[in-house]
Formats: structure tokens, sequence, C-alpha cells
């Protein structure tokens, strides 16, 4: 029907259907490659808002958010320029309602957050002031929504990086035994793509920020271990290697993820390897954290302690008879 639609020009969905259905179809289409460029031309058209709890990258968000690594905000496809004099309260705010997620973030909480030496009249007065220059900013009030006191994204026109990664770690809960390690690698790829860096880097001035960087931190590193030991169960040790090592590059105080690495060289007979790992990550934690690895470290690694040490101790071996002193 859409390919159809595709060739004559017009949209070819019932008058009748539900948006919502209609949504749903649309996004399928995306996801399956069908007609994408009459598809996403026909939502743009219609302003249609993607289905509750879409995040597919295919669908033409009116705006898009990367909080992770580095900031960039985009409006149809075009970065929003910010001019140095500008306020920075609005991409405040805008930062605020990303770490919020679908709940949003009472009224209350956002003035005492970017207001706090004010008092409840001259911070509502502020808060006003600001979400009219963020929806401003951002093309049109349908972005931001205010609605009993609390203010939110609407997640129907806003994408953001950290509702992707969310949808990343539902993906991989609801992951079977039966999944193929085309799926845990294409998955794992998805979350390094977003996962380029820490949550809003620079901005330390917002304590909202700082906590939340934290929980996205252990989000992430629970997400790439639970990927990686699904692959090492698949008896992938190597894919679950590469991923490991991604990880690191990015935590390199994340003890549990040499560990693992470590179990995949043993597994594979990489003894030398294994505890070169081990090696960084004493230097790591010692160097930053003043702090030896635990004793599930030490044990994982004390046979390859006991071979070293034999190796030390075996006496040289003769040289044969003619050779030079």
């Amino acid at each position: 029907m859409l390919v159809i639609g595709q060739q004559v020009g017009i949209a070819m969905v019932p008058l009748c259907c539900d948006k919502r259905d209609v949504a749903q179809l649309y996004l399928l289409a995306l996801e399956e490659g069908i007609a994408r460029d009459h598809v996403c031309r026909l939502i743009k058209q219609s302003g249609l808002a993607a289905a509750a709890g879409a995040v597919s990258p295919h669908w033409p968000w009116p705006i898009r958010l990367q909080t992770l690594g580095h900031v960039r905000i985009e409006c149809d496809g075009a970065p929003i320029p910010t001019k140095r004099k500008q306020s920075r309260k609005p991409l405040d705010m805008l930062h605020l309602l990303a770490i919020a997620g679908d709940r949003g973030m009472p009224v209350a909480h956002i003035c005492m957050a970017l207001w706090p030496d004010s008092d409840g009249d001259a911070a509502r007065k502020s808060f006003d002031n600001t979400l009219h220059r963020l929806r401003k900013l951002l093309g049109g009030e349908r972005h931001v929504l205010l609605h009993s006191g609390n203010l939110s994204l609407n997640h129907g026109t806003c994408w953001t990086d950290l509702a992707a990664l969310n949808a990343c770690m539902l993906e991989s809960a609801a992951l079977d035994k039966a999944c193929t390690v085309a799926q845990l690698t294409g998955l794992a790829e998805r979350v390094l793509g977003l996962c380029q860096g820490e949550l809003l880097p620079g901005r330390n001035d917002l304590p909202e920020v700082l906590g939340a960087r934290d929980r996205i931190r252990s989000k992430f590193l629970r997400l790439m271990l639970s990927l990686g030991s699904k692959l090492e169960h698949a008896g992938e040790q190597n894919e679950a290697m590469l991923l490991y090592q991604c990880l690191i590059e990015q935590q390199p105080l994340a003890e549990e993820a040499y560990r693992s690495l470590i179990r995949c060289h043993l597994a594979l007979g990489h003894r030398a390897e294994a505890f070169e790992i081990y090696r960084r990550c004493r230097h790591h934690l010692s160097v930053v954290l003043n702090l030896a690895p635990s004793s599930e470290t030490e044990v994982l690694v004390a046979p390859l302690r006991a071979l070293q040490a034999a190796a030390s101790m075996r006496p040289p071996e003769p040289r044969a008879q003619g050779s030079a002193p």
C-alpha cells in the first residue's frame, strides 16, 4: 500500500485510521526499509507524532538532542545555533527535561534547580519566561508539554539519546537464551554509538546533572557487561572481548570489565594477555583511586601468579657443547 502510494504520490492510508495506528504502521515501514522517503514525507506533512516508546533513528524527528559525549540539538535535521550572549537557562531547562525522561519534572523542582536564590513568585516568573524562550528555540509549543504542574519533553516529537539508551536497556532485558549473536552484537553497536562519553560534559554546576551522570555510567556498565556475558555463554569470546575492551576505554576504572576480559583470555588459553590485563587494572586502580584489585580479581589471576612463580624458580637450561660462552 505504501509502495503504491509512493508511486502515485498519495498517502494511501484509510481516513478512518486512528493516528496512533498510522504512527505504528509508518514506524514499521521505516524499520523494514519500505518506502522510507515517502513515509518520512508523509510524517512531516501531517505533523504526526511518533508512537509511544518509539526511538527509531529512521523516524524524521523534528527535534533531536544528544547529551552523551557531546551536546547537539537539531531542529528538522539542522543544528540549532546558540549565541554566546544568549542566556543558558533555556538550554539548562532542556537538559533537565532530557534527564527526567518520560516522567518529566515538577515545575517546583525546576525552579529550585535553576533559580535557587529566588522566592516563589520571582522563580515562577523566570520559569514562564524561560519556558517561552525554550519553546521558541525548538520551534513550537508542542515539543515541551506543561500539564498539572509537571513539565516534560514531548517524546512523540523529540528524540534523545538518553531515551534511546533506556530502550536498549529494555531490549537487552527482554533477550532470551535463544537470541542470536547478531542480535547481541547489533545491540552492543547501538549502545556504543549512543554512549560517546559522559553526560553533558563540562556541566558540573547542576547537581541533577552530576547525579544523572553517575546513574548513566552505572547503567551503561551493567548493560555492556550483560551483553558481554551473553556473548560468552554463546561461545563468542572474541566478540565479548571486543565489547569489554570498548567498555574499558570508556570506563578505565571498571574493575568488573577487566575481570570479564581476563576471563575471556583465560578461556582461550591466552595466559600472558590475561596477566597483562590484570597489570593494567592494578595500575589504574592504584594510580587513580589508591586501591588494590579486589579479592575476586586476585582469585581469578592466582593460577597465573603460581605459573609465573614456578617459571622463575626453574633452573636455566644447560648450554649445548661447543656453544659460544
